[in-house]
């Protein structure tokens, strides 16, 4: 079945784009929108970084001191821990390295544009200066640029500014890459892409960050000075006593040296090094990557974490899982027969009409939803219930955080009607009626309560919920008030 195609947005610039010709005229001159990257360490200084530590120089020392004195046996198991412990860290840092350049690979970030007069989705290390950049509610802007034209647009400019609150933009404003639209829709004419962009510098800036031992290569470096300290000087006393009460010079001096080495606590470092991998495996178990083992103690020392969920290493895809409809919940996992076809058909409308995503059918082994995870989730349902949307939109209010709803008027041969999704809370206090079997029956307060409580119970699962409903309406009349709850 072919899915159902979306139309663009109603607001546009008159602006076609660029040609193919000139897409790769600017792509030879300005290069990629890559934004600069250190190059990854290479592998024998991984290597090194093992022996860095006071600790293992002091086990260096003392292997060298005990073949020194013949004691072949000592300096070899000295040598196996040194050994044991640089392969247990390079091991778990390199499949460490290895695990985040994999999942970097999988971050293919893509854009929407207008080339040629018609939309195009690609990946946006591919945008080029001139591009016409097309954003809707929700997406990353990937390049600088300047707004052509925008309807009730808000940008979150926090990670290059700090401003927590999202600031409004029209038309002849400057938007940077690396912020994000969290209402509206808008058009940028790109600017600047790559290492030209603001984002950019603040990336070659975080780059020279040094990067500050953890506590415990701190502790750890002091109990190394601490114990080369003891080590010495209690060396250095026996053996001065000795001489001193008239002993073998010779015999003195392998004694003190023996001495010292006996102080060295050879097995410490291995066991501190087989401690945090064990850490560190049974964070792999939970989904938990780390980079330098040394980073597990550090996180087991805070009380608190704060933390922020944009920019998670995810597959940014949503998948309808669950529906209430028609008084009861379907798992929309399997084939469910008891889905009632009436109401299904008009919530396929709400699914597939009110929205700004769109399918693209360009390859047909590889169909893609474009836009928001969420629109394209509910893009699909129609095919779940193997219907196809119906209607022409003739007017759209787009989604906003404040009023947390996107309703479109759609004309459906001779009758016209509202069409309307977004938060279940927003939604209910606007629903008069819900879709049942029999017919669209009034909402009295039990039905209520339990439409709260269905939500609800959703909600505590971890889904995201939305609400969609209909009413009949008139030319003019797109008042979101005395909707049918549909699911």
């Amino acid at each position: 079945m072919r899915l159902q195609k979306v139309r663009p947005m109603q607001d546009r610039s008159d602006y076609p784009g660029l040609t193919p010709d000139e897409v790769l005229e600017a792509l030879a001159t300005h290069g990629a929108n890559d934004i600069p990257r250190l190059p990854p360490p290479p592998w024998w200084q991984a290597v090194l970084r093992q022996f860095a530590s006071p600790l293992i120089l002091i086990l260096f020392l003392a292997a060298a001191a005990a073949a020194a004195l013949g004691e072949v046996i000592d300096a070899g198991v000295i040598a196996a821990v040194i050994v044991l412990n640089a392969v247990l860290g390079f091991v778990q840092e390199w499949r460490a390295e290895r695990a985040l350049a994999a999942l970097t690979e999988m971050m293919h970030p893509y854009a929407i544009v207008r080339r040629s007069g018609e939309e195009q989705r690609i990946p946006a290390r591919d945008l080029v200066p001139g591009d016409v950049l097309l954003l809707r509610a929700g997406d990353r802007v990937a390049a600088d640029g300047t707004v052509l034209i925008a309807r009730d647009a808000e940008f979150d400019e926090s990670v290059l500014t700090g401003e927590s609150l999202p600031l409004s933009r029209g038309a002849g404003d400057t938007v940077s890459a690396g912020t994000s639209l969290v209402t509206g829709n808008a058009e940028l004419r790109v600017t600047a892409t790559g290492a030209h962009t603001a984002f950019a510098e603040i990336a070659r800036l975080t780059g020279g960050i040094d990067r500050r031992p953890t506590q415990l290569q701190v502790s750890l470096g002091r109990l190394a000075r601490w114990l080369g300290v003891m080590a010495i000087s209690v060396a250095g006393l026996v053996g001065a006593l000795g001489l001193f009460a008239g002993q073998d010079t010779l015999d003195m001096v392998l004694t003190a040296i023996s001495l010292a080495v006996a102080i060295v606590p050879e097995g410490l470092p291995a066991v501190v090094t087989i401690t945090l991998a064990l850490g560190a495996g049974a964070m792999v178990r939970r989904n938990a990557l780390v980079r330098r083992l040394q980073a597990i103690e550090t996180l087991g020392a805070a009380s608190v974490i704060c933390t922020d969920k944009t920019g998670t290493l995810t597959e940014n895809r949503m998948t309808a899982t669950q529906l209430w409809m028609s008084g009861r919940v379907h798992d929309l996992k399997h084939v469910d027969h008891a889905i009632h076809p009436e109401t299904a058909a008009r919530l396929a409308d709400v699914a597939g009409l009110c929205t700004h995503a769109t399918m693209d059918e360009s390859d047909p082994d590889k169909v893609q939803g474009i836009g928001s995870p969420t629109e394209v989730a509910l893009l699909a349902l129609p095919q779940r219930f193997n219907m196809e949307p119906q209607g022409d939109v003739e007017g759209e209010r787009p989604f906003s955080s404040e009023r947390k709803r996107m309703s479109v008027v759609v004309r459906q041969g001779a009758h016209r009607k509202l069409l309307v999704k977004g938060a279940p809370e927003v939604i209910l206090k606007r629903c008069t009626h819900v879709a049942m079997p029999a017919g669209d029956e009034p909402i009295d307060i039990a039905a209520r309560d339990l439409l709260h409580e269905t939500y609800e119970s959703m909600a505590a699962e971890g889904l995201r919920v939305i609400a969609l409903a209909d009413r009949e309406t008139q030319e003019g009349d797109q008042k979101e008030e005395n909707l049918c709850l549909l699911g």
